[in-house]
């Protein structure tokens, strides 16, 4: 009497023995693809939605000029990308100085703040009035003193709200998928023209 063959074996010898044709690896390969698309879509909504409550805001005009395009990009290893279409977007990022034409699409320049009235060391009153600061000047607190700087000449200290969106976006990820993803996004310099 012949030995019985259990599923698994039927299965080996069906499938596991059998070379596999080009055919069978393009099905295979288009099938892993579509749930990859899937899977960075979502990841790439969830990244743009956290990035934009992280995204620091005065006006709101850099958190409202990010888009995010899902388009995977093998080549470059993209499998989404989020812009910031606000000039001064990676300035802030990364820390940069500012140019003259990051500042201009701040909108904020040239500084303009109300001032309650008060009275000076010396006893004066100062009545309430609004101040306008020279263009791309702006008040800042030094060693509590007041004083009003060049905002071309200095460097900021980096806000980098996106590495911590990725940051809050990775730890929810499972271990497999965090062996897989990068711990860090690439943020790239816009090009100027």
């Amino acid at each position: 009497m012949p030995k019985r063959r259990s599923k698994k074996d039927v299965f080996r010898s069906k499938f596991l023995n059998e070379p596999f044709t080009r055919e069978m690896l393009d099905i295979f390969e288009s099938e892993v693809r579509m749930l990859e698309k899937a899977y960075f879509k979502q990841l790439g909504r969830f990244t743009y939605t956290t990035g934009k409550a992280f995204t620091p805001t005065r006006s709101g005009n850099l958190r409202d000029s990010a888009t995010l395009s899902s388009e995977i990009n093998y080549a470059t290893g993209e499998a989404f990308n989020i812009k910031y279409a606000a000039p001064y977007a990676y300035s802030i990022h990364e820390g940069e100085q500012m140019e003259p034409a990051d500042l201009e699409a701040t909108g904020e320049y040239p500084w303009s703040r109300y001032t309650r009235s008060y009275k000076r060391k010396d006893g004066t009153t100062v009545s309430e009035h609004r101040k306008t600061y020279k263009k791309y000047y702006k008040p800042i607190q030094v060693n509590n003193t007041w004083v009003s700087v060049d905002q071309t000449s200095i460097k900021p200290r980096a806000n980098k709200w996106m590495q911590k969106a990725w940051k809050f976006v990775f730890k929810r990820e499972d271990s497999l998928a965090r062996k897989l993803l990068p711990r860090e996004l690439t943020i790239k310099k816009p090009e100027t023209s």
